[in-house]
């Protein structure tokens, strides 16, 4: 899958790196491999000649996989051509790509594209016709700005052709049809009108064409991301994790169905609206499992919190696969807790039967799992986390030996514990039957935890 957004990290370390005035930067900063080979050097060598004076090389922000040279066959020929992206400091910050071809053991500047930008927000290369060269996507435009423009370009005998300029929010490409040509989806966001559609684009009759258009919901605050996918095992499809509200999102989802854009969860569906997938924070969709599907996350907010703020919440996640039809199947639930940096997978027995207490302080926190049985919570586990030095010295001191948990995970001066229950809880015999079914041993706490990072949109 491809994830369109989220690479602007990358670029702005690179142009840190790349500052100072007509000095070309380090090319092991802006590569994606940790050393230099002597293919990269030679690319790098043959950029240098060709760029102009108080220029840096830049990486765009996206796909995740670009990098600030690339080497693609644009032209069927067999020998592949480089491309390289820099940006002019001039008062308009100028962004652009040039293409060099080899041409008698040396190269040569084919063209150079681009123009006022202050990022190159897209660059890629899809086949779009089928034939088996790809052609090359690029988008100019700043991150936060909602209007950008895409230029679509294709390489015939040493000669540039613009098929396609158009203005763009957010955009996918992906072959949706599995026809072994790649459609664009173009998204377009008019904030001050409140209005949105999807725009898809085709090659047909020899000429990238539109061919659809989609409404879509125009009353939000943006796109937080936008990734395609496989919805099914053979279907698919282009996911809109969609911010709204303070904090919140919802995830829209658009298949090719007869050569036309559907939206598979449409206001006009009978049983349900997009905002089925609403909740109350920005978590994205994502493969969650590592099946090849794309999850769809869905937020419960546990028992007994209904007093905090809901930027407090330890909310329950539920991840959902796509039915095919109407609806949403819920593949298992878990508690991810990005600021505590862990995540940890319910087991079947949980699921609507557990709440959760989080308690920080001082570096160091703890997350309490209670079983609710006859409106009494019970603790089945709590996560611990605490500074390495702290588990030092309890690992030092014989005082503290009992009872300190079971260690799960070091990462970056933090230490990881799993607790258990010390002695059987005083539960009416019922309940005790439906507690003692929903506790976890230790090898089964360690399997399910895990170490997590906030995925950047």
């Amino acid at each position: 899958m491809k994830s369109i957004r989220g690479r602007a990290l990358l670029s702005v370390i690179c142009l840190i790196l790349a500052a100072g005035c007509g000095t070309l930067p380090d090319p092991t900063t802006l590569l994606k491999k940790p050393s230099m080979q002597s293919k990269q050097q030679a690319m790098h060598q043959a950029v240098t000649q060709f760029l102009p004076q108080e220029a840096k090389l830049i990486v765009p922000s996206g796909p995740a996989d670009i990098s600030a040279l690339q080497e693609k066959d644009l032209d069927g020929d067999g020998q592949q051509e480089i491309i390289a992206f820099y940006q002019k400091e001039t008062f308009d910050y100028e962004s652009y790509a040039m293409i060099l071809k080899k041409k008698k053991g040396g190269w040569t500047l084919l063209t150079t594209i681009g123009g006022v930008g202050k990022k190159v927000n897209y660059a890629d290369f899809r086949d779009l016709n089928g034939d088996g060269t790809p052609e090359f996507l690029f988008g100019l435009g700043d991150d936060e700005s909602t209007q950008r423009e895409l230029e679509v370009y294709t390489l015939k005998n040493g000669v540039t052709k613009n098929l396609m300029s158009r203005p763009y929010t957010e955009l996918a490409v992906d072959d949706l049809d599995r026809d072994r040509k790649s459609e664009i989806i173009l998204l377009i966001h008019d904030r001050e009108k409140m209005k949105a559609r999807a725009e898809l684009y085709t090659f047909q009759s020899g000429r990238l064409r539109q061919t659809d258009t989609l409404a879509m919901e125009g009353g939000i605050n943006g796109y937080l991301q936008v990734t395609t996918g496989r919805a099914r095992q053979k279907q698919r499809g282009v996911f809109l994790d969609i911010g709204v509200g303070a904090h919140s999102s919802y995830t829209a989802l658009l298949i090719l169905e007869k050569g036309k854009l559907k939206n598979v969860f449409a206001p006009d569906r009978p049983e349900g609206t997009e905002r089925i997938t609403f909740r109350a924070t920005g978590e994205l969709s994502r493969d969650i499992n590592g099946d090849g599907i794309v999850e769809v996350p869905l937020l419960q907010q546990p028992k007994g919190t209904d007093h905090l703020p809901l930027s407090e919440v330890p909310w329950i996640t539920s991840w959902y696969q796509w039915d095919g039809g109407k609806k949403l199947n819920r593949l298992f639930q878990n508690y991810i807790d990005y600021r505590a940096g862990f995540s940890f997978r319910f087991p079947e027995s949980w699921s609507d039967h557990v709440s959760i207490r989080r308690k920080e302080s001082e570096g160091k926190g703890s997350v309490r799992f209670d079983f609710i049985g006859d409106n009494r919570r019970t603790t089945l586990l709590t996560i611990r986390y605490i500074p390495k030095t702290q588990w030092e010295e309890r690992e030092n001191d014989p005082q503290s030996q009992k009872g300190k948990g079971v260690l799960l995970k070091e990462k970056g001066g933090q230490v990881f514990l799993a607790e258990f229950p010390q002695e059987e809880p005083r539960l009416s015999s019922r309940v005790l039957q439906e507690y003692q079914k929903r506790r976890v041993t230790r090898e089964e706490v360690k399997q399910r935890f895990s170490i997590v990072v906030s995925p950047t949109p």
